[in-house]
């Protein structure tokens, strides 16, 4: 990829560049934005000033990159969060109008934008935002990095850089201002201790100048500072004079300095997972109790199981608790589907950019970027998370949705928060594509599906299965982590409540299980035609902030003479069910009718309901998986007809009970195994949904 990096002089944004070229891409040009003339420090939400006014000796010492820059006119308009309409006086126009040139001005063009940002979201969505309308590629390779083996690393790898600003937190600007790193790596890991300082400086504790590094032909001396103070410990250098000096190996390529001064490429942020050692996993022991008859099920559950089938049709079901879930969206086309869609919200009063979740089950993910182009019209600034597989469906595409309406007052904000990183980094993988990595709505979290690549190349990583798997679930537990502000280092997975791991065959599923071994919540084996980027595997997730301390319990019982497997974790509001249909040697395919498919879904709603709790503001998600190869068309088709009447009719059914009971939404989606050894007939999976406590103002 070429690409031009986003300087501002200091440590960060020239190492982000160094490991932009360790990943294989192509410096063609450097970009930097002045503040005004006469102005040294600008105070800027976006941008360092101090020092910034010499990158163009930077360029210099690079061995005359082409440099590109402007000054900027603009002023921090809009400081929220999120950064979605282009407003004219902001600054960060100043940034799209400088990379536009860059863009235009380089001959063969440039693919990608090197930045470095290493915690400053609201830094890394204004720079993916501008990437976005100018098609570009955002690189942000020091991404969520831990900051003290980050700063170690720069320092290893030839950095030198001189502190130019320094604000408070310990620092003391006629102490401090004018050491390198080097001299001041001790303090800072000390004031880390005492004062919580970021030793990168990411808190806006300090500002650096890079006199030296791999990327320089010559180093840089700074021959002639003064030091301006300011009230609060603050003060910074002015840098009156610069100096190129000669330096080792300075007739060498960029390429070959980087490579030699050791900068990691992505594969060194995934040789942890690659030397993991997998034992031979055994299949899931017959644990929990065993009963020899049919679990009982609520009356007015079997009254409405009995109710004759009628032909089944798309529905939205909603709760008074706000949650809603769309079922059975089928077509040949996506855009006609979400069109389709979109519509009957309006029906009621709700709209497709609440959706926190899609699963997308299609025919062919040869159709891929197709799909995608579709899809991605109908969703906007912080879009659902998606996990998408290629299944045994009749249709080109069947989109099921969940999502959040907000009942209460206009002036309370939505609970429905969005981490959608579209930045390439060795973190996670990016979501370039129209989907989040996680949506999370009150204490309940949704993630989209995760695959195991390599952050830095969106590659999918070698070592097969377990290696697949292991990646994946650190993509998780990073995700988790960031979006729920909790620790990483597979902390964040205790709040699992659901792992549902597709793989392309049974022996994928097999292997995939070696590495879910440690993951304490339900767990369902699904094979699947394919996945994309042809991985072996892929994870979807649902986690709850509060499921930290809850237990799986699993029990088994008989149900017309096949076993049924129960899985269940009871959180607060948020109980979870996976209750898998497995075969007895001799039963053949033809006796599985729809009456023990709709049968195992109501001893799983009865399994859930027993542990009580529920009400009639909560939404049971619930969806039926089937093996194709072992349920005959027509019974399949006959089983989502009766269940598509649930959706229809479980509210009356349950009025006519004694019971406040919660809105059930049902889904039926045909695979093709089921179980990590691939014996299973069908499978059910209930998650329940609370309405979220109200935010803060």
């Amino acid at each position: 990829m070429r690409v031009v990096g986003l300087l501002s002089g200091g440590k960060d944004s020239c190492y982000a560049l160094m490991q932009c070229i360790a990943a294989g891409h192509k410096a063609v040009a450097v970009a930097t934005l002045l503040p005004p003339p006469g102005v040294e420090e600008s105070n800027s939400h976006m941008y360092q000033s101090v020092g910034v006014h010499h990158v163009w000796r930077i360029a210099k010492a690079m061995g005359g990159v082409p440099l590109f820059s402007r000054t900027i006119e603009g002023k921090s308009v809009n400081t929220s969060a999120d950064y979605t309409k282009p407003l004219p006086d902001d600054e960060v126009e100043d940034l799209f109008h400088l990379l536009k040139s860059v863009k235009e001005g380089v001959e063969g063009g440039v693919d990608g934008v090197s930045v470095g940002a290493i915690l400053s979201d609201y830094q890394r969505v204004r720079v993916e935002n501008v990437c976005v309308r100018l098609g570009l590629v955002c690189l942000s390779y020091l991404w969520q990095r831990e900051q003290q083996e980050l700063l170690t690393e720069m320092l290893h790898c030839g950095v030198e850089a001189v502190l130019v600003k320094a604000a408070g937190a310990g620092l003391v600007p006629q102490q401090h201002c004018g050491l390198t790193l080097n001299q001041l790596q001790p303090t800072l890991l000390k004031l880390n201790s005492k004062f919580d300082l970021h030793v990168c400086g990411e808190g806006g504790e300090f500002e650096t100048f890079t006199t030296d590094c791999p990327l320089f032909e010559k180093r840089i001396n700074i021959v002639r500072h003064r030091l301006v103070e300011e009230p609060g410990d603050v003060g910074y250098l002015v840098l009156e004079e610069l100096a190129l000096l000669d330096k080792q190996g300075g007739d060498k390529t960029m390429e070959e300095r980087v490579l030699e001064a050791g900068v990691p490429g992505p594969s060194q942020f995934v040789k942890d997972v690659l030397s993991l050692q997998f034992s031979e996993a055994p299949l899931p022991p017959d644990a929990g109790e065993v009963c020899s008859e049919t679990p009982p099920v609520p009356e007015f559950l079997q009254q409405l199981f009995r109710r004759p089938a009628t032909a089944p049709k798309p529905t939205v079901v909603v709760s008074s608790g706000g949650w809603w879930l769309a079922t059975g969206y089928a077509g040949d086309c996506v855009d006609t589907v979400l069109k389709e869609l979109t519509e009957d919200l309006k029906t009621q009063k709700l709209v497709l950019g609440e959706a926190c979740e899609v699963r997308a089950f299609v025919q062919s993910l040869a159709k891929y970027a197709e799909f995608n182009v579709a899809y991605k019209l109908h969703f906007g600034h912080g879009p659902p998370v998606r996990a998408c597989v290629q299944s045994c469906i009749p249709h080109e595409c069947q989109l099921e949705i969940l999502g959040f309406t907000k009942l209460d007052a206009e002036e309370m904000p939505s609970p429905r928060r969005v981490l959608h990183v579209q930045s390439v980094s060795h973190w996670a993988p990016a979501n370039i594509g129209p989907y989040s990595q996680a949506v999370k709505v009150g204490p309940h979290v949704w993630l989209a599906g995760m695959i195991g690549l390599v952050g830095g190349t969106l590659d999918v990583v070698e070592g097969g299965a377990p290696v697949q798997t292991a990646l994946a679930l650190r993509h998780v537990d990073r995700v988790l982590s960031c979006i729920t502000s909790s620790p990483s280092g597979g902390d964040a997975l205790r709040q699992l409540l659901q792992v549902i791991c597709y793989s392309k065959s049974v022996t994928a599923g097999r292997e995939a299980g070696r590495a879910l071994d440690a993951v304490r919540c339900p767990v369902l084996h699904l094979v699947v035609q394919r996945l994309p980027k042809d991985a072996d595997i892929e994870l979807h997730c649902a986690a709850n902030v509060h499921a930290t301390s809850s237990q799986v319990t699993t029990r088994q019982c008989v149900l017309h003479g096949l076993q049924v497997r129960l899985q269940c974790m009871r959180v607060t509001h948020a109980d979870t069910l996976v209750a898998t249909l497995d075969r007895v040697d001799g039963l053949a395919r033809k006796e599985v009718k729809v009456e023990v498919l709709v049968q195992l879904v109501g001893v799983a709603v009865a399994e859930l309901l027993a542990g009580g709790g529920q009400c009639s503001s909560h939404l049971l998600v619930l969806t039926l998986f089937y093996a194709q190869d072992k349920v005959l068309p027509a019974v399949a088709e006959e089983t989502i007809s009766a269940l598509k009447n649930v959706n229809q009719q479980y509210e009356s059914a349950a009025n006519g009970s004694a019971e406040d009971l919660p809105i059930i939404g049902v889904s039926a989606i045909p695979v093709c195994a089921i179980g990590r050894d691939g014996r299973g007939i069908a499978a059910v999976v209930i998650n329940t949904l609370a309405p979220p406590p109200a935010p803060s103002a």
